[in-house]
């Protein structure tokens, strides 16, 4: 899986759950939780801490499931995330690809549609996207994407695209 989570929306998210838990008790959570974000936590240990949680503190159950479903929980805990470490600290913490597009697709179809309606909206997405696209391209002379053209000659069409826009 190639893909961060944001670690802000893991922060807000855990904000909001602690106020479920009991205060005495929140030192034991906030431990165990610190053991689920470990860099150097090993899956073993993950899931230990995990099982605590799940058993010492039903109240967040169903949060904890959804956290722990593989897909989401590989995207904020080391312990189980299958991406390359060096490319993992390369992406920023406080975005998400994913989270970006969905977005940027909700804005532009709306949402709870019928599914005839949902495909007529979403197909209408992707012809626009590529209009744009294909416009892009052509004002800027890009070459094609399975071109053999070197980076010096776009970047050399791009700057002389630039300069004359701006006159």
């Amino acid at each position: 899986q190639l893909i961060k989570g944001c670690e802000v929306h893991w922060k807000r998210s855990l904000m909001r759950i602690k106020e479920l838990i009991e205060e005495s008790r929140l030192p034991l959570f906030t431990f165990l939780i610190s053991v689920l974000e470990g860099r150097n936590t090993e899956p073993e240990q993950f899931l230990q801490a995990a099982d605590q949680i799940h058993t010492g503190f039903p109240k967040v159950k169903g949060w904890l499931s959804w956290w722990l479903n593989p897909l989401n929980g590989a995207m904020i805990f080391p312990a189980i995330h299958s991406m390359p470490a060096e490319l993992h600290s390369r992406l920023p913490d406080s975005t998400n690809g994913g989270e970006s597009n969905h977005w940027l697709l909700y804005r532009a179809c709306g949402q709870k549609h019928s599914l005839l309606e949902g495909i007529r909206r979403l197909f209408l997405y992707v012809r626009e996207i590529e209009t744009l696209y294909k416009n892009v391209r052509s004002e800027l002379h890009l070459p094609s994407p399975f071109s053999y053209e070197t980076n010096e000659t776009f970047v050399t069409r791009w700057r002389r695209a630039m300069q004359s826009e701006r006159r």
